[in-house]
């Protein structure tokens, strides 16, 4: 990904996390840390909790779901 790209997608998953977990944006940009940018997938880390971001566009327009906590190996 290039720098836009990926700056949208941390973005997308700041604002995503902030929706689904019910903070304000400023708690999500101090708690909400992004540790892998992927064009389709992302990995993100919340006090101590791995979650996984997944990205999609149509039509110019970006897309992040958030949909659960990754399971520690």
């Amino acid at each position: 990904l290039g720098a836009v790209e990926a700056s949208v997608r941390i973005w997308s998953i700041k604002e995503a996390m902030t929706k689904a977990l019910g903070m304000d944006m400023a708690q999500s940009w101090d708690r909400v840390e992004v540790r892998d940018v992927g064009e389709n997938k992302s990995l993100v880390l919340m006090e101590q909790m791995e979650y996984s971001a997944w990205h999609d566009s149509m039509d110019n327009h970006l897309f992040t779901l958030i949909t659960d906590v990754v399971e520690p190996a």
